[in-house]
């Protein structure tokens, strides 16, 4: 697998895009597929065309596939850096529940040793702490850093940080003091302050700068029964909120803000669990986990941002691969591979949030990837009757392209600001991509919109 690395992942990056696949990467202006203007009608938003590309881990090991234990689908993040191993965690379905971490290197698994024997090692986590879901990040020349849940009895919950110079032998970082605690640890994380009080559910990114972001999920509790509630499981009396913080080391974080909650036009059964994305000009793009309280499921529902603060869901309630593996989808990770094509790693499960099937048959989960090109994210469909306006443009001699479905027709019309008339432009449509002559009728320089008609989907412009 060949990823260029964008600063949105989960790992450091050390320059910009130079190139994809050898050839040099030249900027271009980006018109969006929702930054165009509506008239007379409803352009509907959606979704792209992804394309599954098959499972990325399966259960293939006793510690995971027999009914004690199965891949806990709730955190998948890239490997920190090309060629690295990847981690995940594994949980137990049975009983109180038990949690451990594996080290996936080419066709070998190990499990997390904690006596320092063995290819996966950590040293200095209590006994009594169980990790789960880690997050790796490549800081420097060998020098490694995980992000990761440790839940114990008392309860303790809270998450602690460990560093590698090898990728496979950890130990206890920060003098053992965790980042952030879950409101339901009976110690508030041994003294952290109230602005470190989350759920679980948790994305962590690094930027060029070295500079760090958390997303995750809070719980509000509910009181007023009249209010939106739940009487459900875990959920009973709480609604789940999406919260960001932002650090200069990972360490040591903000106060935080709330940045994505449940509103007036979801139901009473809808909560925020997770939030992850990642950075496609013009706008942050992503998914946010879309947990039900009445099925205990959640769906991946697509997000964008143009600040990392301000989100806003332009497809509601529609679950990406919502059928998949006849049970939830959970958090994601996003990577770009060198032909532009933006993949999305997801866990596919066939139980709820109580790890229940359908069917009775024994939980099990795997990691999946499917891939969209990255212009492709959001489209607007087209209909008869409804226009679609661009932001004001200036034409510097390169023709205006559009990514489109292929069953696409346009006609188009160039409007010079501040006139009231417009000009047809011819439109050249060769497979996915719709060209727009401008050079045909207008001289650089000329500023002002387009205004397209047709059929079909329109998704992001480059100019």
């Amino acid at each position: 697998m060949s990823l260029k690395l964008l600063a949105a992942f989960s790992f450091i990056v050390f320059g910009g895009i130079t190139s994809f696949g050898g050839v040099p990467y030249v900027p271009v202006k980006i018109i969006g597929a929702l930054d165009w203007e509506e008239r007379g009608g409803n352009a509907e938003v959606v979704a792209g065309p992804w394309k599954k590309c098959g499972d990325v881990i399966v259960p293939d090991q006793p510690f995971e596939s027999e009914n004690t234990y199965t891949i806990d689908p709730e955190f998948i993040k890239l490997p920190c850096e090309e060629g690295a191993p990847w981690f995940y965690s594994v949980t137990t379905t049975e009983g109180e529940g038990k949690y451990n971490l594996v080290l996936m290197e080419g066709q070998g698994k190990h499990l997390l040793s904690r006596n320092g024997e063995g290819e996966f090692t950590m040293e200095g986590l209590s006994e009594d702490l169980d990790p789960v879901q880690p997050q790796v990040f490549k800081l420097g020349e060998k020098h490694y850093r995980m992000y990761f849940w440790a839940l114990g009895q008392g309860p303790r919950i809270r998450m602690q940080v460990a560093e590698s110079s090898d990728l496979h032998h950890w130990k206890l970082a920060n003098n053992g003091r965790p980042v952030l605690c879950h409101l339901g640890d009976s110690t508030w994380g041994d003294g952290l302050p109230p602005s470190r009080i989350c759920n679980d559910a948790t994305t962590i990114y690094r930027y060029p700068d070295g500079s760090w972001e958390i997303f995750s999920a809070a719980i509000v509790p509910v009181k007023d029964p009249q209010s939106r509630y739940s009487d459900r499981n875990v959920s009973s009396g709480v609604v789940r909120i999406i919260m960001r913080w932002t650090s200069p080391d990972g360490l040591e974080f903000s106060e935080p803000e709330v940045v994505l909650t449940p509103d007036e036009q979801d139901s009473a059964a809808t909560q925020c669990y997770y939030l992850s994305q990642v950075d496609l000009e013009p706008y942050t793009v992503g998914f946010f986990g879309n947990y039900n309280t009445q099925d205990l499921k959640w769906r991946m529902e697509a997000v964008m941002s143009r600040d990392h603060r301000h989100w806003t869901r332009p497809i509601r309630c529609q679950g990406l691969f919502e059928d998949d593996y006849k049970g939830a989808v959970a958090i994601t990770d996003f990577g770009l591979e060198e032909d532009g094509s933006v993949s999305l790693y997801y866990g596919a499960v066939n139980f709820n949030h109580d790890y229940k099937t359908d069917n009775g048959e024994p939980p099990m989960a795997k990691i999946c990837k499917a891939q969209v090109p990255r212009r492709k994210f959001f489209g607007r469909q087209l209909e008869a009757g409804v226009a679609l306006v661009s932001p004001i443009i200036r034409y510097t001699g390169k023709n205006p392209k559009i990514y489109v479905s292929e069953d696409t027709e346009l006609t188009c019309e160039w409007q010079e600001l501040f006139a009231t008339t417009t000009q047809n432009v011819k439109v050249h449509i060769t497979g996915d991509i719709a060209e727009i002559r401008l050079s045909e009728i207008i001289r650089p320089t000329a500023t002002g919109r387009l205004h397209i008609t047709g059929n079909g989907i329109v998704y992001d412009a480059e100019y």
